[in-house]
């Protein structure tokens, strides 16, 4: 009986250990992807439990994002390094600061921002779209208000 009660014992032990080190792992995995902007989108693909056609369509998506990140950070390099080379002055060019400001006005955030979640919200459920919307609002600071079911 004591042999059986130590055997119990030692693999309730041995699975113990087993699942914690199975949740140390996962939650490893989840910190290092949080890192990255591409981690970062994984985490959130994974959350909505997209399945193959979307998590297909949602790469294309992300790719697409990223090529035009890098797009628009190349076109506007040589203006982020006058921004630079005049914010670090005792008394920058006010003229300068202003035409970077208007450089940068002409790219239009908002118009890409819908765009880029017209495109998202067409790949996914109506259940997901509201998670979608959650996990964006609580990852950019706006928890009070959740979307609404009619949506």
């Amino acid at each position: 009986m004591k042999q059986r009660l130590l055997f119990v014992v030692l693999v309730a032990s041995l699975a113990f250990n087993v699942f914690f080190a199975m949740g140390y792992m996962e939650a490893t995995r989840y910190v290092e992807l949080s890192k990255t902007f591409a981690g970062r989108s994984q985490i959130f693909a994974d959350e909505l439990g997209l399945d193959t056609d979307q998590q297909k369509a949602y790469q294309q998506l992300h790719d697409r994002f990223m090529r035009e990140r890098q797009e628009r950070r190349d076109a506007n390099r040589e203006q982020y390094d006058l921004f630079w080379q005049e914010i670090v002055k005792d008394e920058p060019d006010e003229e300068a600061l202003t035409a970077f400001v208007q450089v940068g006005a002409g790219t239009n955030f908002r118009e890409r921002f819908v765009r880029h979640m017209r495109d998202l919200m067409s790949i996914l459920r109506p259940d997901q779209r509201r998670l979608a919307v959650e996990l964006m609002q609580k990852r950019f600071g706006r928890t009070d208000k959740k979307p609404s079911a009619s949506s």
